[in-house]
């Protein structure tokens, strides 16, 4: 009788645990499957805000060459011919390497205290959706 006991307590408790693997793995690959959702939109997050990063320099060294154009243009190279402030904006397409679909706008405005011409160069650079915008004052 004893055995008989035994063997059928043994066999209640088998048939208790035998659902207990089937929960813990669909468990398992739940959660698994929300990790992977997750890492797999913060890598999309990452790459988005990188792409706006390379954006926004590009855009900022566009601005910069701009500003150097407006320089070059206020401060001929040769030093010989004297310097020119356009009343208007000068827009300059950048197309070279990392300038693609890139522009700058350059504004030039004077001002003259005490015989002495002051100048304040203002450049907007454009990549795509992005814009940076340097200025320089120079005598």
């Amino acid at each position: 009788m004893r055995r008989k006991f035994i063997a059928q307590r043994k066999l209640f408790s088998v048939r208790r645990q035998q659902g207990l693997g089937l929960a813990t793995a669909i468990f398992v690959i739940t959660v698994m499957a929300v990790l992977a959702t997750l890492i797999a939109q913060l890598v999309t997050n990452n790459a988005e805000t990188t792409q706006e990063e390379i954006e926004l320099i590009r855009a900022f060294y566009s601005a910069e060459s701009g500003l150097q154009f407006g320089l070059n243009r206020l401060f001929p190279p040769d030093g010989l011919t004297p310097g020119v402030c356009p009343a208007g904006p000068v827009n300059y397409d950048l197309t070279e390497g990392g300038f693609s679909r890139c522009e700058a706008d350059v504004f030039c405005e004077s001002v003259t205290v005490s015989a002495v011409d002051y100048y304040t160069i203002t450049s907007t650079g454009t990549c795509g959706e992005v814009s940076r915008t340097i200025q320089v004052r120079a005598q």
